[in-house]
């Protein structure tokens, strides 16, 4: 249901994944938990239904039986999760209180089964009694458990607002004051209307609409995005007002998070799928946010896994480096660099030492390290600490703000690479871009090939940037990209 917040009208594995959600105030999709939900209950449905049946029809050969079972079971497990979603059981409010969602969820799966076991012993064949209390315990079992670990992921997210998307409107007037009205209308989202962004100062753009303050202008929003106060911009500029809108859309593809233009506002007839729907509102897609920090818990995971086992396989090698570097030079094995992390702080990474402390100059063992890259494989102790991911956009050195125009002019939005953590590999590395001292060439470079990786990035592309970096590294391969 909707869950708007009216603070701003006129008056009248999961620990750590928690508190970084829950610190962060970041939206997590409800969507995603609810149809992993609605599998697990489906797939124990599906194989206790599939037991009672094969059970109760034990007069026909087995062959018959397992064939008859299963397909009884599939509609019968179907039945019992579209009556779970019209009974609305997956809704975050019932999730989100663990011994309320429990009990709605072992009540409401007990009913409906026991409805279509009913049914299905009346019109088709008898059923054995054991095997249908068996059916029931079974699935109270999986429901107390998986909804009490549900419950105690989603309590402390609720109460920090994360499943409440916070839109804030760009405009004013008439066609912002529809698309709240829309939002508003909307029963089956769970979304928080900050308020207004607008740059007019004049009627046209008035301190309240449909009950809601206009916060200031667009470096107002700007600020508040990047302090990631902001989930959705949705523009309620109508589309004759071209020339506005060509003026806003460059400020607001710097800003890292989604850009939806409202589809209402748009006079000319489109096909439907070339809009999406925010409840009751029609859009179109401008810009999607990057995969960050937040949506990847499972990629954290994974990345700790993958650097574990790599840090165990190469124990020989990461020790002859260590020693070599001892022996040969005095001074720390491992040294650290100031970097730029995905959320445009300061980063530190570590580096095998390759340079004399005392005249700077590259040590022997140094040289070789650079000529193979070796001394990069400090970083997989980063991506045990969370710093750095597996694959991700080349980490940057720091620049001043004035440099910050350079990256700029190459791409207007630079600054969501920022928003994508950093990795030992990725698009940009696997091209040769991965030098330290970046020429303005080869920074302007890295900046294509990181703001590539950020649209295409999904899992299969990250496979295969893994997969490419043995031999990209062999082959010391140049990019392609040309400024």
């Amino acid at each position: 249901m909707t869950n708007l917040d009216i603070s701003s009208k006129v008056p009248g594995f999961l620990g750590a994944a928690i508190s970084a959600e829950a610190r962060s105030g970041q939206y997590v999709a409800p969507a995603k938990v609810q149809k992993l939900l609605k599998i697990f209950d489906a797939i124990c449905a599906f194989v206790t239904f599939t037991g009672l049946f094969f059970y109760s029809l034990r007069f026909l050969s087995d062959d018959a039986a397992i064939i008859a079972g299963t397909v009884i079971a599939a509609e019968a497990t179907y039945v019992c999760i579209l009556g779970m979603r019209w009974i609305r059981i997956y809704d975050v409010d019932i999730l989100a209180r663990p011994l309320r969602g429990t009990a709605a969820a072992l009540s409401l799966i007990t009913l409906v089964g026991v409805v279509v076991l009913w049914l299905i012993d009346f019109a088709l064949f008898e059923l054995q009694g054991k095997g249908m209390v068996a059916w029931i315990l079974v699935n109270a079992a999986h429901i107390l458990t998986s909804r009490t670990v549900v419950g105690l992921w989603a309590k402390p997210l609720a109460k920090a607002g994360c499943f409440e998307r916070r839109i804030a409107i760009v405009g004013g007037g008439e066609f912002a004051g529809e698309a709240i009205r829309a939002l508003e209308a909307s029963t089956d989202i769970d979304i928080h209307i900050l308020g207004m962004y607008d740059d007019r100062t004049d009627d046209r753009s008035p301190p309240v609409v449909a009950g809601y303050r206009k916060l200031g202008n667009l470096a107002k929003l700007a600020e508040a995005a990047r302090r990631g106060e902001v989930d959705m911009v949705v523009l309620a500029i109508p589309m004759t007002a071209h020339i506005r809108l060509m003026q806003l859309l460059p400020k607001l593809w710097l800003l890292p998070v989604e850009v939806r233009v409202c589809g209402q506002a748009i006079d000319m007839k489109l096909s439907p799928s070339a809009y999406g729907y925010l409840g009751r509102l029609p859009l179109l897609t401008v810009f999607s946010r990057p995969r960050t920090s937040g949506m990847g818990f499972a990629k954290q995971a994974t990345d700790f896994l993958v650097a574990a086992v790599l840090v165990a396989a190469l124990s020989p090698l990461l020790a002859l480096i260590a020693a070599a570097i001892a022996t040969t030079s005095a001074g720390p094995i491992l040294i650290r660099q100031a970097r730029k992390n995905f959320d445009n702080g300061d980063l530190e990474l570590s580096r095998f030492r390759t340079r004399s402390i005392e005249t700077g100059e590259f040590t022997a063992v140094g040289k070789v390290l650079r000529a193979l890259h070796l001394d990069k494989l400090a970083r997989l102790f980063d991506v045990l600490q969370g710093k750095l991911a597996i694959v991700g956009p080349a980490p940057h050195v720091r620049i001043s703000e004035g440099e910050v125009g350079h990256y700029e002019r190459v791409a207007n939005a630079y600054c969501l690479r920022h928003h994508v953590k950093p990795g030992l590999t990725g698009w940009a590395q696997i091209h040769g871009l991965q030098n330290d001292s970046d020429s303005p060439e080869g920074a302007e470079n890295r900046v294509k090939y990181d703001l590539e990786y950020v649209d295409r990035a999904s899992w299969l592309f990250d496979l295969s940037i893994l997969l490419k970096t043995p031999f990209a590294w062999i082959r010391n391969e140049r990019p392609e990209y040309t400024v």
